[in-house]
């Protein structure tokens, strides 16, 4: 979201036609930094309580705090971790997971799909054998609603309302598309930097679930925080939805930025607290989180 956003206004400066009317972007629990991926989870876990205290100390003797960490002992100590966590849904630590889905030999739907990217890309043979990858909530939450998707999208009469090829199969995540590994690699906080400090007005939300592992809150607040800009007024104050605190909301003076937690929310906070996200969601558009 943020080079798309990048690309739009430098298209606008540069005269492109047509100009487009930009007015910002929200963005929910971003991959931003190297940090903000595996590192955060594991913090995440430790956090959660689901890891052992010696193998957390372990890993953070010899991964965390070392000079010349050894690559494959911390891979191992990461493989220890996320066994210990045991069939937990890493996109909501604290939902159930769906038991209707059919690759449940190999994990469940989402914690499959966690596994096979964020894991995969750079995971050596060893450990992809061991987690089982080729070599080659709470209310209104539905655990099995992608499985439900994916068989109504793939109904015959479906592809023909929305004229779709027949032998086209939906998967609600793509298996074979490759990604750069190296692209993890690169922050993003200097775009964010760039499109703040350019002078272009964007309204810009970074809200985040916080019972999301796979990109943390944690590894939000890790580069959020540190690109320096001043806070007055509004920094982690709570805010209510229907009574109940709903997360905490921290603004940055002159920058219309906004950082907004959504607590209990995993991933996809709309997916597991739908009354919240519609709350946000207005919020931003109103300009309610954005102007400090």
């Amino acid at each position: 979201m943020p080079t798309l956003a990048k690309q739009i206004v430098d298209e606008n400066a540069a005269g492109v036609n047509p100009t487009l009317n930009f007015k910002g972007f929200a963005v929910g629990n971003p991959f931003t930094t190297v940090y903000s991926g595996i590192p955060a989870s594991l913090d995440t876990y430790w956090g959660h309580q689901l890891v052992a205290k010696p193998t957390w100390d372990k890993y953070t003797k010899d991964c965390v705090n070392s000079k010349r960490p050894n690559i494959e002992e911390c891979e191992l100590l990461f493989l220890q971790m996320y066994k210990q966590t045991g069939d937990l849904n890493p996109y909501a630590l604290d939902y159930p997971v769906c038991v209707e889905d059919k690759i449940a030999a190999k994990g469940r739907m989402q914690r499959n799909w966690f596994l096979h990217h964020q894991l995969g890309a750079n995971a050596s043979p060893e450990m992809r054998r061991a987690v089982g990858l080729p070599l080659k909530g709470t209310e209104a939450y539905e655990p099995c609603e992608e499985d439900y998707a994916t068989t109504y999208l793939n109904l015959p009469e479906v592809k023909a309302a929305i004229h779709v090829k027949s032998d086209v199969k939906w998967n609600a995540c793509s298996y074979t598309l490759k990604y750069d590994p190296l692209d993890g690699k690169n922050s993003m906080v200097p775009i964010y930097q760039y499109l703040i400090d350019g002078g272009f007005g964007l309204n810009i939300l970074v809200y985040s679930g916080d019972d999301d592992s796979v990109c943390a809150t944690i590894g939000t607040q890790s580069w959020i925080w540190d690109m320096g800009y001043e806070v007055e007024g509004q920094m982690w104050q709570t805010y209510v939805v229907n009574d109940q605190t709903a997360g905490y909301i921290t603004k940055w003076t002159n920058t219309k930025l906004g950082f907004v937690t959504v607590h209990g929310a995993g991933h996809e906070v709309p997916a597991y607290t739908p009354e919240i996200a519609l709350d946000l969601w207005i919020k931003y558009l109103n300009g309610e989180w954005t102007n400090a």
